[in-house]
């Protein structure tokens, strides 16, 4: 199990429901050796990516959260953008996800007493499986191969271990 910060994540009442699934899945599968952080402080405007994970043995993955709530139904993929209920256009996580990974890589690579450390992004979507994402054609608007579904996410809690892999295929 992963470190934490804050050391609680899941039932933590002030993180988002639809946070708290993918952090405490990444905590629960990924072994001792790695940190999972909500929202660490990043710049001078206090904007926050969703989670940063180091796996020393991988890198650090910058996970940023599809704002879906349980009740709201992904309609489609379309203009780079993905819809929710209603005419809610979400920005691409991806696409933040890895805007947050490239300005923490360039930071790591200024400062040199750090390795040379590989940082990707991932986009998680706690409340769709990988199949209706398929149905949905999200793979027209957002790299599915970077992305954490509900599926992996139910896999994680059961011990099956694909944190590790797709933060790998992240990187």
């Amino acid at each position: 199990m992963a470190l934490s910060v804050p050391e609680r994540i899941r039932g933590n009442p002030g993180i988002p429901k639809e946070r708290q699934l993918v952090g405490s899945a990444l905590v629960a599968d990924l072994d001792e050796s790695a940190t999972v952080w909500y929202e660490p402080p990043f710049d001078v405007d206090d904007t926050r990516p969703h989670f940063v994970v180091l796996e020393p043995s991988i890198g650090v993955c910058v996970v940023m959260v599809f704002d879906q709530t349980e009740a709201q139904d992904a309609l489609q993929a379309m203009r780079g953008h993905l819809r929710v209920t209603g005419d809610d256009e979400v920005a691409n996580p991806l696409e933040r996800a890895n805007s947050f990974g490239h300005e923490l890589g360039r930071r790591i690579q200024e400062e040199p007493a750090l390795p040379d450390v590989p940082v990707g992004g991932l986009a998680a979507f706690p409340y769709l499986h990988r199949a209706e994402a398929d149905a949905l054609g999200f793979d027209s608007v957002i790299d599915v191969g970077h992305c954490l579904f509900r599926d992996d996410l139910d896999a994680a809690r059961r011990g099956e271990a694909v944190m590790e892999v797709r933060l790998t295929h992240a990187l």
